[in-house]
């Protein structure tokens, strides 16, 4: 097999992992009391290379940094929706760091809480947000 088709495969293969492990964090916050009916809500999962994430996060959100592990887009409001569901945003993943498929979960844990409304910007926020990400790793 070429390397460019087993790279393709691998990667195809960790999206399928991290767009199931979406489902089994919003149950975990369900269980955690955050949301309720989780199987409602839908998140676009993305995996791309650091100079596309570093593209989007100029573009974007005026910011340049060197590494880009993790960025979060919520829906804007009124977003229109073709099924049932209730489509919360997209996250979009390093994807030569979540190569390592436990920072891959916490990175894309780190993402949905944004989708949710959490935030770091106060310190209070930030030890709020690290100490549900924490219950969700252990959860999970």
């Amino acid at each position: 097999m070429s390397s460019r088709k087993h790279i393709v495969r691998r990667l195809r293969g960790d999206a399928d992992f991290f767009r199931h492990k979406t489902l089994e964090i919003l149950t975990a916050l369900q269980a955690l009391g955050v949301i309720r009916r989780p199987a409602t809500l839908r998140v676009g999962v993305f995996l791309l290379p650091n100079a596309e994430l570093r593209r989007l996060k100029r573009e974007f959100l005026g910011q340049d940094t060197p590494l880009v592990d993790v960025l979060s887009f919520p829906a804007p409001p009124g977003f229109p929706r073709l099924e049932a569901a209730k489509f919360l945003g997209e996250v979009y993943l390093n994807r030569d760091i979540v190569r390592n498929r436990r920072r891959g979960t916490r990175l894309l844990i780190h993402g949905a809480l944004h989708l949710l409304g959490f935030s770091h910007g106060r310190k209070s926020d930030k030890i709020r947000m690290q100490k549900l990400e924490k219950r969700l790793v252990q959860n999970l």
